[in-house]
């Protein structure tokens, strides 16, 4: 089976990203982040699992750039996609909730 080119972009972008996390670059991996939503927001639209996956590791990113209000506003979106799609209990949904309340304890406004 052959991926769509958008499909295969997508990987490419998130491993990208998360290789630049685990190395601390999180510049990076905020744009490579940013691309591989684009690239899911072109190809399934706004309220897939995959965007809010994009979101989360967007708002991982901003999170460790100390960017709490923007890390906060993704993981919402993110966990407002999954309690839809997947439901509450899901573990996707709970990584998030979790990732949400981290930052949101961490954000010192």
């Amino acid at each position: 089976m052959i991926l769509p080119i958008l499909a295969v972009l997508r990987l490419y972008l998130a491993g990208a990203g998360e290789l630049a996390q685990i190395l601390g670059d999180y510049g990076a991996a905020r744009d490579y982040y940013a691309q591989a939503l684009a690239s899911d927001l072109k190809t399934y639209g706004e309220d897939h699992p995959a965007v809010a996956r994009d979101r989360n590791n967007l708002g991982s990113a901003w999170q460790a750039l100390g960017e709490y209000d923007k890390a906060i506003g993704y993981f919402e979106r993110a966990l407002a996609i999954f309690e839809r799609k997947l439901g509450p209990e899901h573990p996707n949904t709970q990584l998030v909730r979790g990732h949400l309340a981290a930052a949101r304890a961490e954000h010192k406004p």
